[in-house]
């Protein structure tokens, strides 16, 4: 994720600091996969010291698995 998140970086594509947002691409959930907390702390911890505030999820259905677990998880740690 890290390498891939640096390819992306406004400073590695040569982008003005005026240009549009850039915010990196999450995988949330994706048929039977559901990314685990342990991972989504760091990839969101990780994008914080890249200097990105914020991350478009991939697929919004899995914000609602769990009864809510990762939503409740990302409004209590990461988007209060």
């Amino acid at each position: 994720y890290q390498k891939a998140l640096a390819t992306i970086h406004p400073d590695t594509l040569g982008l003005p600091e005026h240009h549009c947002p850039i915010l990196p691409g999450v995988l949330l959930n994706l048929g039977e996969y559901t990314m685990d907390d342990t991972y989504l702390r760091a990839v969101i911890t990780h994008n914080r010291a890249m200097g990105y505030e914020g991350e478009v999820f991939f697929f919004y259905e899995g914000l609602r698995k769990d009864n809510n677990r990762t939503a409740r998880l990302l409004k209590h740690e990461f988007y209060r």
